[in-house]
């Protein structure tokens, strides 16, 4: 008795739960529906899902395509999805592929993607550009490229970025005076940061990134503190690029792996010793007489 009544609960707890869903599939396509027949914008659009059921993950995913059309269309400002499953790193999870209409969305000013989403070839085979987008949050995202590279540099408008929990960053170009950038990425080997302007204040942080290996700064103000702070991650940098850049008047650098170095116009810049044992390249160039030559120490090359 007590064992087909224990079926009959499950029986009726699992159609319940189908018609509930389907309840929520409709109630948000009709309340979109209804924005974009009145035509009236959407001002956001905000997803928070746990997708820890197959049938689920299979069955939403149409309808979130649908409703990220409809949200474009509305002009929407703020695209926030958070999609996790307990299954979300595994090769094989069942992922939302963000559609590349995302990247024609010119009226979005924050996007933020979290968990059990991939980005496609599609999407990447071109820089991002969101000529709106002020804010820009990925974190745990699958990139369906061999290689994880972003390339922000056609995103002028950002003024705060926060990128972890990609697995598999290579490489990333930020071109525009953001005010604020944090990565956590391990594997990141490539950062390559350029704007207009050195003497606006701005935060860049890529303490997490102890592989990096490349590492170019164009018009950016280095500081004592911020030196201290990513001290650590000189260790592993090979080559290493500043141009226009408002340094200390005395900087040490000890690169134990350090190759290239290359020093152009760097203000303020008067003295410079080199620890590199490994240095076979060099290169100061400055093309002003308010931009004097920097004394240079170089420690014994160890070859």
């Amino acid at each position: 008795m007590n064992r087909g009544l224990s079926k009959f609960n499950d029986k009726y707890n699992k159609i319940n739960f189908t018609t509930k869903r389907k309840q929520f599939y409709h109630y948000v396509d009709n309340t979109l529906l209804w924005f974009h027949i009145q035509v009236l914008s959407i001002q956001q659009l905000k997803l928070w899902l746990n997708l820890n059921d197959w049938i689920i993950k299979s069955r939403i995913l149409p309808h979130i395509d649908f409703w990220i059309e409809v949200a474009r269309q509305g002009n929407v400002q703020v695209l926030d999805l958070t999609l996790h499953g307990i299954d979300n790193l595994h090769p094989n999870c069942i992922r939302y592929c963000i559609p590349s209409i995302v990247a024609q969305a010119k009226s979005l000013v924050k996007l933020s993607l979290d968990g059990c989403i991939s980005l496609g070839e599609k999407f990447l085979s071109h820089p991002i550009e969101f000529s709106s987008l002020k804010v820009l949050n990925i974190a745990h995202v699958y990139f369906e490229d061999n290689d994880e590279n972003i390339n922000l540099s056609s995103c002028v408008g950002i003024n705060s970025g926060y990128i972890q929990g990609l697995s598999k960053l290579k490489e990333v170009k930020i071109s525009w005076d953001i005010a604020e950038i944090e990565i956590n990425a391990p594997s990141l080997q490539s950062f390559q940061f350029s704007r207009g302007r050195a003497d606006i204040s701005n935060t860049i942080k890529i303490d997490k990134c102890t592989n990096l290996k490349e590492l170019s700064l164009i018009c950016f103000s280095i500081t004592h503190q911020w030196l201290l702070q990513h001290y650590h991650i000189f260790t592993s940098i090979q080559t290493l690029e500043l141009q226009y850049c408002c340094t200390p008047q005395m900087m040490n650098f000890y690169f134990p792996q350090l190759k290239v170095i290359k020093l152009q116009n760097c203000v303020r810049l008067g003295n410079a010793y080199i620890d590199a044992a490994r240095l076979y390249q060099c290169s100061f160039i400055y093309c002003s007489v308010a931009n004097m030559l920097p004394k240079c120490n170089l420690a014994e090359l160890g070859y």
